[in-house]
């Protein structure tokens, strides 16, 4: 049975024009940024609940050790942005294009997101549970060491990503893509590995992982 194809992912929705290039120097409770270009902004350790983000574009942003409870992004594109440390509780995330972006040992509890494609990011060490992902893509990402519990990945897209040491345990991972990348020491349950796409290397490497010998015939 050949696997249903790969979602298709809405971009976000630019800003537009004339976008207003005057970032806030801080974030506040229940803030709403819309039609907003950031450039070089620091909230670092900040914390703050419930700020809106719509159509805006970020550039070398830094949210780094921020607590976002409760924020949501949605068409938005960050680029060379930091989220390293950052705490993104109940986000929601909604047409958002990351790019070359640092979410080293991010944690996001009960995230809800859509239309994601992270490009040539790190989520190395991340951690995310007990949310969902959908209509999302990954390439050529950095995720070693992360960690996904009870989340809902089905249909996901991770795509020449290093998924080493990554664990998928007690998710729903029925569509989950991961060919192409490197798996070595993933966390996966036989008990899920049911629709879960895989190439020839990869379901040799998790077969040999499990305990079994994988043959050429004739050997």
């Amino acid at each position: 049975m050949k696997p249903k194809p790969a979602p298709r992912i809405t971009p976000p929705d630019a800003p537009r024009p004339p976008a207003d290039t005057t970032a806030p120097e801080s974030l506040e409770d229940g803030e709403e940024d819309e039609n907003l270009v950031f450039e070089g902004s620091d909230f670092a350790d900040e914390t703050v609940r419930a700020a809106h983000f719509r159509r805006v574009r970020m550039e070398r942003v830094t949210f780094a050790r921020a607590s976002l409870a409760g924020s949501m992004f949605v068409d938005a594109t960050l680029a060379t942005c930091d989220l390293a440390g950052a705490r993104l509780e109940r986000a929601s995330l909604s047409r958002v294009e990351l790019n070359g972006c640092r979410l080293i040992g991010a944690r996001f509890p009960r995230l809800n997101a859509d239309n994601v494609r992270a490009t040539e990011t790190s989520f190395e060490l991340a951690q995310f549970e007990s949310g969902r992902i959908t209509s999302s893509r990954f390439e050529r990402c950095d995720l070693r060491g992360a960690t996904f519990r009870e989340m809902d990945l089905r249909g996901v897209v991770f795509q020449r990503c290093n998924l080493r040491n990554a664990d998928f345990r007690a998710c729903k991972l029925q569509g989950l893509d991961l060919r192409g990348s490197e798996i070595a020491g993933l966390g996966l349950a036989p008990e899920s590995i049911r629709g879960v796409i895989l190439d020839p290397f990869q379901a040799a490497h998790l077969l040999t992982a499990w305990g079994a010998t994988v043959l050429d015939e004739g050997e």
